[in-house]
């Protein structure tokens, strides 16, 4: 993928684990998960590496977690 989309992610994860130490055995696995889904991803080929981050996106801004800038 172009951007490093997982980099905030595991920012916000660690935080939370911050605030939640009894979770944090099962987020650190997630952040794992996260760090082997974007390698395979990025050894996909740039077009549907693209259709794979516009899917994630959507998936992201239609769940509320992405906010859409709009300019007045």
């Amino acid at each position: 993928m172009q951007k490093d989309m997982s980099s905030p992610i595991k920012k916000a994860l660690l935080e939370y684990v911050k605030s939640h130490n009894d979770k944090d055995g099962k987020i650190m696995e997630f952040i794992n998960n996260i760090d082997e889904a974007a390698k395979v991803a990025q050894s996909l080929p740039v077009d549907t590496q693209n259709d794979l981050m516009q899917i994630i996106m959507s998936g992201l801004v239609a769940s509320g977690i992405v906010p859409i800038p709009f300019r007045r």
